[in-house]
């Protein structure tokens, strides 16, 4: 009994030794570079051509749409297009006035 009580507690003592010697503590030091977080800029002819291939999408897809479902999408571009110009957002402005002169 007492053999395995003090075999029980070398396992037990190794075990927690071992896992505090795993984790790296190099996150935690001050000269650490921390990672830098990328985020891709478009080019202005990028940005327009991305625009458009969306706008043309969401014409064709109103333009399959019938009745109601299509006269409600139809004012919430109209109401999107409202508050885009209210806070000033031409681009976004001109991507909804684009759907619905697309729209037929």
């Amino acid at each position: 009994m007492k053999i395995v009580s003090v075999f029980g507690i070398a396992i037990l003592s190794t075990l927690m030794i071992s896992s505090v010697l795993a984790g790296s503590l190099d996150k935690y030091r001050d000269d650490f570079p921390a990672p830098s977080v990328y985020q891709q800029q478009f080019s202005p002819d990028e940005v327009k051509r991305r625009l458009n291939e969306k706008m043309k999408r969401a014409i064709q897809i109103l333009n399959t749409m019938e009745g109601e479902e299509k006269e409600r999408w139809i004012n919430e571009y109209k109401n999107r297009l409202e508050e885009a110009l209210a806070s000033g957002n031409h681009l976004k402005a001109a991507y909804y006035r684009g759907i619905l002169e697309g729209a037929e």
